[in-house]
């Protein structure tokens, strides 16, 4: 296939090596995520995040749970509670966008 580096302006200069301590500013600032540059969410945002942080934890626990288990009825009962997990998660995502999508309609 072809070369998958960008071609806008930015990845060229960034490809280039350039040391140009304000290009470098430019490079940082448009890579950076939002709690980087400290740009306020609205708090259902952090509560979305925490919860799922809180399923994620979850899901790894069931996780260990289940790869030392010889047990047949701890392992069916460890993947319905997994299979639960998918739910749920994909509950909270489908709440977060429908809730994000309201907001900007607003």
């Amino acid at each position: 296939m072809g070369d998958s580096r960008s071609s806008t302006p930015l990845a060229e200069e960034t490809d280039s090596n350039v040391d140009d301590l304000h290009l470098t500013d430019n490079v940082t600032t448009a890579a950076g995520t939002a709690q980087q540059l400290q740009i306020p969410q609205p708090p259902w945002y952090v509560q979305f995040r925490q919860m799922l942080a809180r399923l994620r934890i979850i899901f790894f626990s069931l996780m260990a749970r289940l790869e030392p288990t010889s047990d047949v009825e701890e392992a069916d009962a460890v993947c319905t509670a997994i299979l639960a997990y998918a739910d749920a998660y994909r509950e909270l995502r489908r709440t977060a966008w429908e809730l994000a999508m309201a907001k900007q309609t607003l």
